[in-house]
Formats: C-alpha cells, sequence, structure tokens
C-alpha cells in the first residue's frame, strides 16, 4: 500500500500503535472497572442527597417551632391585654416575614389575638394543635389550606405558659408549604428527568412536578404502580428502590422527614446515573483524539528528522548508481547510526574516485601494452603467412599420401575379398575333414569288430585242431 510505501509513514503507524493501543486499553479498563463504581457513587449520592435534604427540612421546621416557642414565652404574648397582644403579634408577622401569620388561641378555643383581624374570635377548639398545645406539647398540624391565606400550610403551634407553669393559651405560626418545599426541592439537582416527591403522614402528594397530583392520595394519582407501591413504603429509614415503566428504569431515593412523619422521594432516570459514565467516556475519547493529534504532530517532527538524512543518503547512492561521482559530501548532523551511514557512504564515494582513478591508469598502461601487442601482431602476422604457404605445401604432399591411401586400401579391400573366399573353401573343406574323420571313425570301429571275430574264429578253428590229439592222448592212457 501507498501509505507504508514511505519510513515516514511507517514510523508515523508505529508511533501510533505504540501509543494509542496502551491507552485504549488502559481507557478501557478505567471505563470497564469505574462505571460500576460511578454509578453506585452516584446512587449513593442521591441517597445522601435526600436524606441531606430531609435532614434540613426537618431543621426549617423544628427552626419555626423554636421561634414561636421562644415567642410564646415573650411577655407580650403572656399579657392579659389583647389589643396589645394583636399589636404585637401582627408587628411581628410584617416585620420577620418568617410565617404566613400568627395567632393566639385562649384557653376557650377562641382567637384572641391574630395578624389577620377577622380571624379574631374564630373557634378552634376542635383543632389537635389546640388539644395538643392545652396539654402542653408541640405540634405541627397536617397540611392544611389556611382560610386567611388561602394557601397551603403548615399550623406550627406551642403552648403559652405562665411564669408559675400555667398554661395561657396556644399560639400558632403558619407555614406557608410551597415556599417551604420550594425552598428545598426546587433547586436540587438530580439530573435529566429527575424530581421529588413529597408524601404527608396521610399518603397524600405534597409536591410533584405535576401540580395536578398535588393533594391526592398515591392511590389516586394515576402513578405506575412500581412508583406507587414505593412511595407507600416510607419507613423511618433511608432506602433506594428500582422499578421499570415503559422500557425505562428508574431510581428512587427515600429519605423521612422526623418531625412531620412525611417522606420525600427523589425521582432520577437510571439514565441520568450512567450518564457520569457516558461523560467519563466521552472525556476519554476526548483524550485519546488529543494524544492520536499529538503523536501525530510528533512522529511527524521524529520521522521527519529521521528520514531526512536517509533521503539525502539515498539520493546520493542514486547519483553514483547512475554514474555521477561529482556529489558532494553529505552533512554529519549526528553521531548515531545515521550519522555513520552519511559518513560510511562518504567515504565511499571517495574510495569510488581512488578506484576509478587507479582504473583510468591501468587503462593508459593497457593502452601502451595494446600497441607493443599491434606490432608484436604484424610480426606475428608475416610469420603466419609463412607458417600458411608450408601448412598448403604439406596439404598437397597430405592428398597425395591420401591417394595412395586409397590405392592401398582398395588392393587390401581385394586381398580381403580373396582370403573371405579362401576362408569359404577353408571351411568347407573342414567340413569334408571332419565327415571323414567320423567316416574314419565308424571304419575303424567296424574293422576292430571284424578283427575281433576273426580274432574270435581263430580261437576256436584251433580248438578244434586241438580236438583229435586230445582224443589220442587220452586213448593212449
Amino acid at each position: 500500500m501507498f501509505v507504508f510505501g514511505k519510513l515516514r509513514n511507517k514510523l508515523i503507524v508505529w508511533f501510533l500503535v505504540v501509543a494509542i493501543i496502551p491507552l485504549i486499553g488502559t481507557s478501557l479498563y478505567i471505563t470497564t472497572s469505574s462505571s460500576a463504581i460511578i454509578t453506585d457513587k452516584q446512587r449513593q449520592s442521591y441517597i445522601d442527597l435526600a436524606q441531606s435534604t430531609a435532614v434540613a427540612m426537618d431543621q426549617y421546621l423544628d427552626r419555626r417551632m423554636t421561634e414561636v416557642q421562644v415567642l410564646a414565652r415573650s411577655s407580650d404574648i403572656q399579657s392579659t391585654d389583647a389589643a396589645a397582644k394583636n399589636l404585637f403579634i401582627r408587628s411581628f408577622t410584617e416585620e420577620m416575614k418568617i410565617f404566613d401569620g400568627n395567632t393566639f388561641i385562649s384557653p376557650d378555643g377562641k382567637v384572641s389575638a391574630d395578624t389577620f383581624p377577622k380571624s379574631v374570635g374564630i373557634d378552634l377548639s376542635e383543632r389537635p394543635f389546640f388539644k395538643d398545645g392545652m396539654a402542653g406539647k408541640s405540634s405541627y398540624s397536617d397540611i392544611v389550606i389556611a382560610k386567611t391565606t388561602g394557601k397551603r400550610s403548615i399550623v406550627v403551634a406551642s403552648p403559652v405558659k405562665s411564669q408559675s407553669g400555667q398554661i395561657l393559651g396556644v399560639l400558632t405560626g403558619l407555614v406557608n408549604v410551597d415556599q417551604f418545599t420550594d425552598t428545598f426541592l426546587q433547586n436540587l439537582n438530580l439530573g435529566s428527568g429527575g424530581y421529588a416527591i413529597l408524601v404527608d403522614n396521610k399518603g397524600l402528594i405534597q409536591a410533584h412536578p405535576n401540580k395536578e397530583l398535588i393533594g391526592k392520595a398515591v392511590d389516586e394519582a394515576g402513578l405506575p404502580q412500581g412508583l406507587a407501591e414505593i412511595l407507600k413504603k416510607g419507613g423511618s429509614e433511608t432506602a433506594s428502590y428500582t422499578y421499570s415503566d415503559a422500557g425505562s428504569e428508574y431510581m428512587v431515593a427515600y429519605a423521612p422527614i422526623a418531625k412531620t412523619k412525611y417522606g420525600l422521594f427523589l425521582h432520577i432516570p437510571v439514565q441520568s446515573i450512567t450518564s457520569a459514565v457516558t461523560a467519563l467516556n466521552s472525556n476519554i475519547a476526548v483524550i485519546v483524539v488529543i494524544v492520536s493529534a499529538l503523536v501525530i504532530a510528533i512522529a511527524f517532527a521524529v520521522s521527519l528528522r529521521i528520514t531526512r538524512p536517509i533521503k539525502e543518503v539515498a539520493t546520493v547512492t542514486k547519483r553514483i548508481s547512475d554514474g555521477e561521482l561529482t556529489v558532494e559530501p553529505l552533512r554529519i548532523r549526528t553521531q548515531d547510526e545515521i550519522g555513520q551511514l552519511s559518513r560510511a557512504v562518504n567515504a565511499m564515494v571517495e574510495n569510488l574516485r581512488t578506484i576509478i582513478q587507479q582504473v583510468n591508469a591501468s587503462a593508459e598502461n593497457l593502452a601502451a601494452s595494446a600497441e607493443e601487442l599491434t606490432v608484436n601482431a604484424e610480426h606475428t602476422s608475416k610469420a603466419t603467412e609463412q607458417i600458411a604457404t608450408t601448412i598448403q605445401e604439406v596439404a598437397y604432399g597430405a592428398e597425395r599420401q591420401v591417394q595412395s591411401v586409397e590405392e592401398s586400401v582398395r588392393a587390401i579391400q581385394e586381398v580381403s575379398s580373396g582370403v573371405q573366399q579362401i576362408a569359404a573353401s577353408a571351411e568347407n573343406a573342414a567340413d569334408s575333414a571332419l565327415r571323414a574323420s567320423q567316416i574314419a571313425i565308424d571304419g575303424n570301429q567296424t574293422i576292430q569288430t571284424v578283427a575281433q571275430q576273426m580274432q574270435s574264429i581263430n580261437e576256436t578253428v584251433n580248438q578244434i585242431e586241438l580236438s583229435p590229439y586230445n582224443c589220442v592222448k587220452t586213448a593212449s592212457l
């Protein structure tokens, strides 16, 4: 490929391989190992946020109770002068702006002093907070719609006692619920799609981004079943829950508000919890890109520094291969291997020049020797002509000898033919002699047989001749 055809590109690629692969491996390890940790920590952070927010809301209500209790111990509240008491309460409410309104309820249950003059004379004897106050206990009411303000309010009530401990009545303060919830829940950082839900001690929703659900019971609010079951659990300890709805997963962090026994729920999409991991992956990707760019820049600079002298060496060697030895010596910039290569090329050029000079000198000597050889060749040519003449004469004599040899060959061929005929006659004579010899042998055997027969006859004859003599002799005896 063209990319790998140049040393510079190869060096850049290897720089990237050496630098980026470990970086990517490390990034994947960090992402894998830290994603679970980050997710768990993010979950825990939401639980801690729910708890800290619940504690802050609880402390807020506790401060309101403390302020009412301090106000109840003041001489102006304990005074029997109703007009002065009304003036004091109205001034306190307007100047301090802590409560929407303050009310003093006499032991008979009727309002005797109030921020709102129209409320004076109203009978509140049946209200639970009045009964608790007359029993010497401070209390918080359920969330109610205050008739004086028309707003959702929590009544903070405390008994008013004389120096002797006699209960003189009950002092209350109206806490604006909307202001109370907005103070703590509106600016919570719950990520994308997260929100807070406040459920009171009666199971009614008192804070929700959907205003139509406020004041409704959890079972009647039309919430997803998983969320409704979580909101009904409550409890006295912080906890976290998860549920799924419409293919999405959600986490709910819970913390109780101890003073009022309300429940604070932080509803967060799990996707927003894992967004930190996504952000981490994005940051790592950006880092990898930046590092890659830096590596490429560094690799380009380093490869240029390495390949420039090598290219110069390649150019010089190419000119030398074309027979050009008038090249300028290479500049030695470094003392490393490339510098040594440049130095070696310079030495090679000098050596080649020396060799060529020596070759030129040898060529001149050779030319002189060639002239001498030319002269000698002329003499040799004349001698060669004489030799040629002699060879022609020898060839003529050889030709005559060849003719004599051919005549001799023909004579020899004729002799050979006669010899072949003699050999054939001799072969026939040999065959006749062999047959005669066989006949002689057979005749000899026949003669011997006849001789033996004659010998046998002779012996028989002799025996016959002797027989009369032997008979005479026998007769004489």
